[in-house]
């Protein structure tokens, strides 16, 4: 199953690519601005030179699980309207801390912060697949 994940932030959206490793090789693929729709242009166009099956978007959920937050909406809504321009399964998952992650990450790989939205994509697959084999 080839897989895109979407970190959705209030100025840019990371995005990450397994290409059918269920998350042992996922690789950061890039950032894109979310100014006048440009990132959802760019995500759908993904889906389909990429042959994804599944996108899935991080959604930070509070520590009681829910999505109230505001942060959370907006993530919900970016991967709503995503769902209405592609063909494929979209799903939500958990990513909550995912971008200080990303960033502890990049510290310890000296990299720079530019790829700290990317990194946090990777993140939101590692945790797609995680929470599969825990329910399996």
């Amino acid at each position: 199953m080839r897989v895109l994940g979407i970190d959705v932030g209030s100025k840019r959206v990371g995005v990450a690519f397994d290409a059918g490793t269920q998350g042992i090789a996922i690789q950061p693929y890039g950032v894109f601005f979310r100014a006048q729709n440009a990132a959802l242009r760019e995500i759908v166009s993904l889906v389909t030179t990429l042959q994804v099956d599944l996108v899935v978007v991080g959604v930070p959920l509070g520590s009681d699980g829910e999505s109230a937050s505001s942060q959370a909406q907006d993530c919900l809504r970016f991967g709503e309207k995503l769902r209405k321009r592609i063909s494929v399964e979209l799903c939500f998952v958990d990513e909550s801390f995912s971008s200080l992650e990303a960033e502890s990450r990049l510290r310890e790989a000296n990299r720079a912060r530019p790829h700290a939205d990317a990194e946090a994509a990777t993140i939101v697959v590692e945790r797609y697949f995680e929470s599969i084999r825990k329910d399996s």
